[in-house]
């Protein structure tokens, strides 16, 4: 993929209907319908329900960009996440309960931006 596209990518934690899992739907949606070729969008679970209806829901939003962390350590999670070339990674889960705050701490990302499900940044 050319050098000239956005990499954006989306931590989540996909194994409970939360808020979330609900946020990484919504930025999901939004830009999965950008089609204009500048913005590509990676999923990373670092938890996995492969059952629960937001993880499915999030899985088909990213289709072959979906990255389930889940099983690897958090060194091995930081690593993948690098690899994709990620320019921004969001966190909609932060410090709540599931989180892995070891894996942003490595800081896979060169821009990292956690956002509080509760609406403040």
């Amino acid at each position: 993929e050319p050098q000239t596209q956005l990499h954006l990518g989306y931590v989540f934690i996909g194994h409970e209907s939360n808020s979330e899992s609900l946020m990484a739907q919504l930025f999901l949606a939004r830009h999965s319908t950008a089609h204009d070729g500048r913005r590509v969008s990676h999923c990373f679970s670092l938890r996995a329900d492969h059952e629960h209806p937001a993880y499915m829901e999030i899985r088909l939003l990213c289709g072959k960009r979906f990255h389930d962390l889940s099983l690897l350590s958090h060194s091995q999670a930081a690593r993948a996440i690098n690899a994709q070339g990620i320019h921004i990674l969001i966190d909609t889960v932060g410090h709540t309960f599931g989180g892995r705050p070891e894996v942003l701490a490595m800081q896979p990302s060169s821009l990292q931006l956690e956002v509080n499900p509760l609406g403040t940044y």
